[in-house]
């Protein structure tokens, strides 16, 4: 009885280490999958942040983006669109809020435009408000975030983007350009035919029958 009893120990030890054997191998495929997947959503993001040079579609985008950001990654963003709404519009109280919902397994998101008049809170779902350039304003803030997050190469190309800004808050503008070009190394290639933007340039290329020529 004794030796048939240490045989079935045995066996059971043996099991044992064949079944934990098994669940590492599982969990090791399970962190290589992980990578693997992570690596692919930095690319499908990059390829959407590359669409979004030729579309004013990042706000519907990040909505979807949404539930794969943590809770303090959708602060910063938060906290970023505000300080970039606040530099542009300078003479607006203006602040952004985000409102996250779940829906099954998924978060959705919503864009607040908030602003303070006469000591009273204004509130109105982005999508809805008009006049200023606000929606373009911060579809290229989102664009310099993502790009910061993914660590992704931090050259912009705006082609005739941002000409719906009202005169008034083109300073603004370049004011939150120049801080991203000379605190967080963004380098700008802009594409117009607006000509309140060219004073604001490092250089200038005139495109002159065909041929692209160094103005300044």
């Amino acid at each position: 009885m004794q030796t048939e009893e240490i045989l079935t120990k045995a066996n059971q030890l043996e099991d044992l280490f064949v079944s934990c054997q098994a669940k590492l191998s599982a969990t090791r495929e399970s962190i290589n999958s992980t990578n693997i997947t992570l690596e692919q959503v930095k690319k499908q993001h990059a390829e959407k942040l590359i669409q979004l040079e030729y579309t004013e579609q990042s706000i519907e985008i990040t909505k979807v983006l949404i539930g794969e950001l943590s809770e303090k990654s959708i602060r910063k963003l938060q906290e970023l669109l505000t300080y970039g709404m606040q530099t542009i519009f300078d003479d607006r109280n203006y602040s952004i809020e985000i409102e996250i919902s779940d829906r099954g397994d998924l978060k959705t998101a919503e864009f607040y435009l908030v602003e303070q008049v006469s000591g009273k809170i204004q509130k109105c779902r982005l999508r809805d408000s008009v006049g200023g350039g606000i929606q373009t304003v911060v579809s290229f803030i989102l664009r310099i975030y993502f790009m910061l997050v993914l660590d992704l190469r931090r050259f912009i190309i705006l082609d005739e983007s941002l000409s719906q800004l009202s005169d008034v808050y083109v300073e603004g503008l370049f004011k939150f350009i120049r801080q991203c070009t000379e605190d967080l190394g963004f380098s700008v290639l802009w594409v117009t035919h607006d000509v309140r933007f060219t004073s604001y340039a490092t250089s200038i290329y005139r495109m002159v029958n065909g041929n692209l020529k160094k103005e300044r």
